[in-house]
C-alpha cells in the first residue's frame, strides 16, 4: 500500500508541475529555433531533429518502464511459475518489486535446477530481448538495485542537518 501511494504522489506532482514547463519550453524553443536558424541557416533542422529524438528517447522510457511494471505484477502472481518452472520453493516468484525474468535468473545463477519449460522460457527471453543470458543479467540487475535503494536508505536515516 506504501508504494502504491508513494506512486500516486509521484504521479500526481509530475502532472502538476511539469505540464506547464512542457508547454512554456516548447513555446520557447519554437522561438529560439527560429533564432538559431538566423545565425546557420541548417540550425533549425538541426534543433528539430534533436527535439523530436528528445520527445521520442522520453516515450521509449516510459513504455519500457510500463512493460517492466507490467512484469512485475506478472510476477506478483508468479506462483504459478514457480510450480511451472522448478521444483524450488523458496524463490522469488511471487515477490513485489521483481520481475519474473530476475526470478528465474536468481534460479539460474545459483544453479538451482530448472524444468524444461523453464530453460525454454530463458531461451526465449534470450532471443525476444537480443541478450546472451536476459535473465541472469535482470537478477543481477535487481541485486545492484536493492544494495543502491539500502545504501541510500542508510544515508538518509544518518543525515544531520548542520547548525
Amino acid at each position: 500500500m506504501k508504494d502504491l501511494l508513494k506512486g500516486l504522489l509521484w504521479l500526481f506532482g509530475a502532472c502538476l508541475v511539469f505540464p506547464t514547463l512542457i508547454v512554456l519550453g516548447f513555446i520557447y524553443n519554437f522561438f529560439y529555433s527560429f533564432w538559431l536558424s538566423y545565425k546557420k541557416w541548417y540550425s533549425f533542422f538541426l534543433f528539430w531533429i534533436k527535439m523530436i529524438d528528445g520527445y521520442l528517447s522520453v516515450a521509449g522510457y516510459i513504455f519500457k518502464h510500463i512493460g517492466i511494471g507490467i512484469d512485475m505484477l506478472g510476477n506478483v502472481n508468479g506462483e504459478l511459475l514457480e510450480d511451472i518452472v522448478t521444483p524450488m520453493e523458496q524463490t522469488h516468484f511471487g515477490d513485489k518489486n521483481i520481475t519474473v525474468s530476475a526470478s528465474l535468473g536468481e534460479i539460474e545463477t545459483k544453479g538451482w535446477k530448472l524444468s524444461k519449460f523453464g530453460t525454454k522460457l530463458s531461451i526465449a527471453l534470450n532471443w525476444f530481448f537480443n541478450e546472451k543470458s536476459h535473465t541472469k543479467y535482470a537478477w543481477e540487475y535487481y541485486l545492484l538495485r536493492n544494495k543502491f535503494q539500502n545504501s541510500k536508505q542508510k544515508n538518509n536515516s544518518s543525515y544531520r542537518v548542520r547548525k
